[in-house]
């Protein structure tokens, strides 16, 4: 894990900060600085996917970014825009997990859904069946409901530092910022979700135990009255 942030901290920090600043001593724009620092998180992104052929949080975030990078060149590269750009998608994350609250099954519940079963039919189906349960409903729904709150917060957090700090203070602490977010939210969600598996175990095997002292006390019975 320690490993893992700080080859966080060194490709989505300290390279694009190098980048930026240097390129800004050579008397570079921002749009040409900032869209230089964001070749080392997103050639990260790219190379995580292909080796997992899975898509993770963080590549989702700095893919994601990029695509709302490359569309703000296009339009005339606010510098702005280019800072919030993961954010811009977070903050539409944000909103697509409220919005979800209001369809039969939350976002929390595909997006674990698409973890846990992968694309294997069976399990798809299996995982499918566990809506019937009114636990998993509702820890569905708690957890699409705290991540819509982290989504959106990172959103409105990266907009107050691009307002208020300078561009290489919000390079350097956009990621923290986010990185910080996303990882105390997962702990979290691990957490909740560990307490939620075992009231639901707790409910299934309390009914067997009932079953099994009044299956014992009725064979013991006639057993004491022979005596």
């Amino acid at each position: 894990m320690l490993r893992s942030i700080v080859s966080l901290l060194i490709i989505n920090v300290a390279i694009p900060f190098g980048c930026y600043t240097l390129l800004k001593a050579h008397n570079a724009s921002d749009v040409t600085a900032l869209g230089v620092a964001a070749i080392a998180p997103a050639l990260d992104a790219l190379i995580s996917v292909l080796r997992g052929r899975r898509i993770n949080i963080i590549s989702l975030f700095v893919l994601g970014g990029l695509a709302v990078g490359f569309v703000s060149i296009f339009l005339g590269g606010d510098p702005r825009l280019l800072l919030i750009r993961e954010s811009l998608f977070t903050g539409a994350l944000g909103i697509t997990c409220f919005v979800s609250l209001l369809f039969p099954r939350p976002l929390m519940f595909s997006v674990g859904r698409s973890f846990i079963a992968g694309k294997d039919p069976e399990h798809i189906a299996r995982y499918n069946q566990l809506w019937e349960n009114p636990s998993v409903r509702h820890t569905s729904r708690v957890t699409t409901i705290v991540w819509g709150i982290v989504y959106s917060s990172d959103f409105l957090l990266r907009l107050l530092l691009v307002s208020t700090l300078p561009v290489a203070a919000v390079l350097v602490f956009g990621p923290i910022l986010t990185g910080g977010l996303i990882g105390l939210s997962l702990l979290w969600t691990f957490a909740y979700l560990r307490r939620a598996r075992q009231r639901l175990q707790t409910i299934q095997i309390t009914p067997l135990h009932v079953g099994e002292e009044v299956h014992l006390d009725s064979n013991e019975r006639p057993a004491t009255a022979s005596l």
